[in-house]
């Protein structure tokens, strides 16, 4: 039984549906009102909400609606309550507001909606999600094995080649060079998107590498391990933050876009600003983990870069990654909760680059992308992201404050040593 109130958008040829989902007490009434008034600022003067999924209603829930619908009769518009649950209809006839009763009418489930297109708003954030081909979707590989990144355990047999098209998203621990010999000093993390691929060396040029795709030239990758996604994306959803917040984290965003779309598995591409960062880099490369390994202390804070505190406010992020859901087959090691306890699984890598004004209602990726890495401003880092949840002294998770993000439910994953 969901306690909050989720509002799902969607526009019909005869006005605005708001879709309401959980309880409406006084908090969350506040939400409600907000939703509401935000479609009359925008010119729409017929609303109706869908109430099958509440549960609860108070007064100062009654209020809101009430009020709402004789603003809008004096506005000559209408406002209506839509296919009630029997607790919400019960109270309605109570109360004497009989009025507000639309005739019955199923609306369409929220996962149906957003595959048409649907806005979706939280108390946090809203999302408006765009479907570009609803039938598209996209196929994962997993490469290599991470166990052997403990064991500083890779040869030259492990190093794999993989051409990054413009249907590619990877990310992972690589190299751009040539053979094994040439990069095992300079393996560090990768991200690679639409035809781009930059990398963080670990050979103490402390300068990120890139390579991206032009002609007939597509960049190359010489992987340890990670994953590679290939296919087109079904979905561009854009999300904005609500008031009076300043953030939203990675976890919530992601689980939100996943469970509005009804998405088992994912692969997500975000352009979006950064209001902190929290991710780590290794500085010393995989290949060359000394005999008392990475993670002896104090030689850990040489072998590996990590952000105590958010990094890189008021920056553009590129990320890249997986996510899938706890009951699904796709997790594995690569995968770790972005929350503890959180029922999503994912692996994000970020590029980094200084703020860019976002194009509004940008929609073709490898556009939005390319612009970035052809910049007078270099890549500023590559990070993997990671949730800091240590007691006290915890960093937390990167967040965000607007963007875009490109997403395809993955239907097939295969698994390549």
């Amino acid at each position: 039984m969901n306690h909050k109130l989720e509002i799902v958008k969607t526009q019909q040829a005869d006005g605005v549906v708001l879709r309401l989902s959980g309880r409406i007490d006084a908090y969350w009434s506040e939400h409600l009102k907000r939703s509401i008034d935000e479609e009359l600022n925008a010119g729409h003067y017929t609303i109706t909400v869908d109430m099958s999924e509440v549960f609860y209603v108070g007064s100062a829930g009654i209020r809101v609606l009430l009020a709402s619908f004789k603003k809008l009769k004096s506005l000559n518009g209408a406002f209506s309550v839509s296919a009630p649950s029997a607790e919400v209809r019960g109270i309605l006839k109570m109360t004497g507001m009989n009025d507000l009763l639309e005739q019955d009418k199923r609306l369409p489930k929220a996962a149906d909606a957003a595959k048409q297109g649907v806005e979706f708003s939280t108390p946090r954030f809203n999302l408006a999600i765009e479907a570009v081909d609803v039938a598209q979707k996209m196929t994962c590989r997993y490469v290599g094995n991470p166990d052997l990144f403990f064991a500083g355990a890779f040869s030259a047999e492990h190093m794999k080649t993989e051409t990054i098209l413009r249907d590619t998203l990877g990310i992972g621990l690589g190299a751009i060079g040539g053979d094994f010999s040439d990069c095992r000093k300079r393996f560090g993390e990768f991200i690679a998107v639409a035809g781009t691929l930059s990398y963080h060396p670990t050979d103490g040029t402390d300068r990120l590498d890139y390579s991206l795709s032009a002609g007939t030239f597509l960049p190359e990758v010489k992987m340890l391990y990670g994953l590679i996604c290939q296919g087109a994306f079904s979905h561009v959803v854009n999300f904005s933050l609500s008031a009076p917040y300043r953030s939203a984290p990675l976890s919530e965003l992601v689980e939100k876009m996943m469970d509005v779309l009804n998405f088992k598995s994912a692969a997500l591409t975000f352009v979006c600003e950064a209001a902190g960062l929290v991710g780590a880099a290794l500085s010393l490369s995989p290949v060359n983990i000394p005999p008392e390994g990475l993670f002896a202390f104090p030689q850990v804070r040489e072998n590996i870069l990590f952000t105590p505190e958010k990094a890189f406010p008021k920056t553009l992020a590129v990320i890249a990654g997986v996510a899938v859901t706890e009951d699904n087959g796709g997790r594995n090691a690569f995968l770790k909760p972005l929350t503890p306890n959180a029922p999503v699984y994912g692996h994000f890598h970020c590029a980094v680059f200084p703020y860019h004004p976002l194009r509004k209602n940008a929609k073709a990726l490898a556009e939005v992308v390319h612009r970035l890495y052809e910049s007078e401003d270099p890549p500023l880092s590559v990070l993997h992201l990671i949730n800091d949840d240590r007691d006290a002294v915890g960093a937390g998770e990167s967040e965000f404050t607007r963007g875009l993000c490109w997403i395809s439910e993955i239907s097939d994953f295969e698994f390549i040593s």
